[in-house]
This record gives structure tokens, sequence and C-alpha cells, in this order.
């Protein structure tokens, strides 16, 4: 859900800058998307949401299961918390460590294991 609407925003906004379009049917376009964000971001919420309905259900699956180290499925948790501070930029980075941490944690294990 969330992955095809940001692909419906993309084309709301790429196809109107094509330089074949006549610019003033391009702008308006653009500016009736800009009035109508709900149906550009009405599915993005939810589809995002069930993302992290999802991080949040293998999370407690890991650490039910004691396949990897508890500090694993914690760090995943993170994602939680990307929702209440909004992460551009610098903070947007640091936000993102301990969960891209936790997935080449989860990755290592399953690696391990296989091997």
């Amino acid at each position: 859900m969330q992955g095809a609407c940001v692909a419906g925003w993309a084309t709301a906004y790429f196809f109107p800058t094509d330089p074949a379009l006549d610019p003033s049917t391009g702008a308006a376009v653009i500016d009736r998307a800009n009035l109508d964000g709900g149906h550009l971001f009405g599915v993005m919420i939810p589809g995002a949401l069930l993302g992290v309905l999802g991080i949040v259900l293998v999370a407690v699956g890991l650490l039910r299961s004691h396949a990897v180290p508890h500090w694993v499925p914690l760090l995943s948790l993170t994602t939680v918390l990307t929702f209440a501070i909004p992460g551009n930029g610098v903070f947007g980075l640091v936000t993102a460590v301990p969960m891209t941490t936790a997935a080449v944690g989860i990755a290592y294990y399953v690696w391990r294991r296989a091997a």
C-alpha cells in the first residue's frame, strides 16, 4: 500500500514536468495535486502503519523464539519511534542507524545458521 502510494505520488509530479507538455497544463496538474493531498497520501499512512505492525510482529516472534540475541529485535522496534520523531537530514540518519543495525544483525544470524 505504501509503495503503491509513493509511486502514484511520484507519477503525479513526474509526468506534468515533461518538456513536451504545455507548461501551463503541467502547472495546473501540479497545483491540482497539491490541493488534493488526501488522495495522494490517503493510502500511504495505513501502508506505513501496516509495515510497522509487521516489524513489531517479527520482533515479538524473534524475542519469543530466542533465534537471535535480544538486542536485535529490540533495535528493530526503534522503527515505531520514527513515527513520533520526524526524521529529516542528519537526524533521520541517526534514527535509521538502530534499524539498519537490527537488519544487519538478523541477516548475520540467518546467514550463520544457514552456513
